[in-house]
């Protein structure tokens, strides 16, 4: 029996991993490895602000890391963490490192690499398209707790952290989904449609009844679709 893929949980903007601490604790329960990433651009820093792409080297370093390890790696993506969380597994896809162990003939195949990227409420631009382009018409963050009484979501949004502005503009590089099966959530069906589009691959959709933010106002679920998606990789 094949040892279960390692999860990558890549957060949302504004969102340090304590934001998510039921879901990695009540899913490392059920037997999964999972690691939380604190993104670059989360936090106050000092000098110059880091982007979108600092925060894609560091995901692809993590992740490069448990790869290295022989290990498979299910990668689930929130909001913002969609965008870099792609561009982040540049180099990294199980089939792309297939392909190049098979062109590096003295050299074993590769073992080891990203075979499924999941996104909760999520982005997965096009390339050369950036967070803000695709929120550019997007509501105001209120919708964000939407599905929570207004003091909840108020105390939820007290727990923000600071956010690198500049970040959202940086641009998409990377088809990822032309490498690995993605999973996006319900609210962007124009997302699905066109990774669809771009992919030639059907999209596996799971529709839940929540706001932005799932893993404030339903984490049991967030925790079953998670392992779901872990147990079809």
């Amino acid at each position: 029996m094949s040892p279960k893929p390692t999860i990558l949980l890549v957060p949302g903007s504004f969102s340090p991993p304590p934001f998510y601490e039921s879901i990695p604790n009540s899913t490392s329960s059920k037997g999964y490895e999972i690691h939380t990433l604190h993104l670059p651009t989360i936090g106050k820093k000092d000098g110059k602000p880091p982007t979108m792409a600092d925060d894609a080297a560091f995901i692809n370093a993590a992740a490069a890391k448990i790869v290295d390890e022989g290990k498979d790696i299910v990668v689930v993506a929130r909001s913002y963490g969609g965008v870099c969380a792609s561009e982040g597994a540049k180099g990294l896809p199980k089939a792309e490192r297939g392909k190049e162990g098979k062109k590096e003939r003295k050299k074993e195949r590769k073992k080891g690499g990203i075979v499924r990227i999941a996104y909760i409420t999520a982005l997965a631009p096009a390339v050369g398209v950036s967070t803000s382009g695709v929120l550019a018409d997007a509501p105001n963050a209120e919708i964000v707790f939407s599905d929570l009484p207004p003091a909840e979501g108020q105390a939820w949004a007290r727990k923000f952290s600071h956010h690198s502005r500049i970040s959202f503009a940086g641009q998409s590089t990377y088809p990822v989904y032309k490498y690995i099966l993605l999973i996006p959530p319900s609210a962007q069906q124009l997302g699905i449609e066109f990774v669809e589009r771009e992919s030639g691959k059907k999209v596996d959709v799971t529709r839940i009844d929540t706001g932005h933010r799932p893993n404030a106002s339903a984490p049991g679920k967030v925790v079953d679709w998670i392992v779901g998606v872990v147990e079809k990789a």
